[in-house]
């Protein structure tokens, strides 16, 4: 019984272990990580739909960012976070070191660019992201509301049309969503209707926002909140 169950958790793997082996430790780790950031920068996008926003609108309501902002997140946000990018990895067959790794890169990685600085890294925002660029992800302005999603490789919101950083980052910061400015309120706003209504009167999708009066439509969409 036991065999079978790992047999058939074996065929769920899109890579096999054993592809791994031979590679230098290092080089695993540092694919681990691009896969990771892929993975969570998809990942990320999701978290800003519809669907999944009331919950993620915990982490983007401080409107004084700094390092420990990282820590602000909905449970139920954090516990999501931790499963699907994992699981990305895991069915990658990536060995327990370069998936520790990856956690541990992508996580203080995340202190840097959650801190208060105005770093925007010059040549190395090419591949990097940056203290500007995420600042800007948390700006209280729907033109940026679906951008900079990635946490360490800009690359992929570049290649995914989300990249936009004008510069240092001077605006202002937080949601436009009417959380209650307490523990209680912020965790429990995913649990109330009104944080659903564009999906309770048909206006958005699951997973699409409704479309702005006079956007054009190649525009991505953004989000509408009241």
């Amino acid at each position: 019984m036991a065999r079978r169950k790992l047999a058939a958790v074996w065929h769920l793997l899109l890579i096999g272990p054993e592809s791994w082996v031979g590679w230098p430790p290092l080089a695993v780790v540092v694919v681990a990580i691009l896969a990771g950031d892929f993975a969570g920068y998809w990942r990320h996008r999701f978290e800003h739909t519809p669907l999944l926003r009331p919950a993620h609108a915990v982490h983007h309501s401080d409107d004084e960012m700094t390092w420990l902002t990282l820590e602000r997140f909905h449970p139920v946000n954090r516990i999501t976070t931790f499963v699907l990018d994992n699981a990305a990895l895991l069915l990658l067959g990536f060995p327990p070191y370069a998936i520790i790794a990856n956690n541990l890169v992508r996580h203080y990685y995340g202190y840097l660019i959650h801190a208060d600085l105005p770093w925007t890294f010059g040549r190395a925002s090419l591949v990097l992201v940056s203290p500007a660029m995420h600042r800007w992800h948390h700006a209280a302005d729907p033109l940026y509301f679906q951008t900079n999603f990635a946490t360490v490789f800009s690359i992929f919101d570049r290649a995914f049309g989300t990249y936009r950083v004008p510069g240092p980052c001077t605006a202002p910061l937080g949601v436009t969503e009417a959380l209650r400015p307490t523990l209680g309120g912020e965790f429990g706003y995913m649990f109330e209707p009104r944080a659903y209504r564009g999906l309770r009167s048909g206006a958005a999708g699951l997973f699409r926002w409704p479309r702005r009066q006079g956007q054009p439509r190649g525009e991505p969409q953004r989000e509408m909140i009241e």
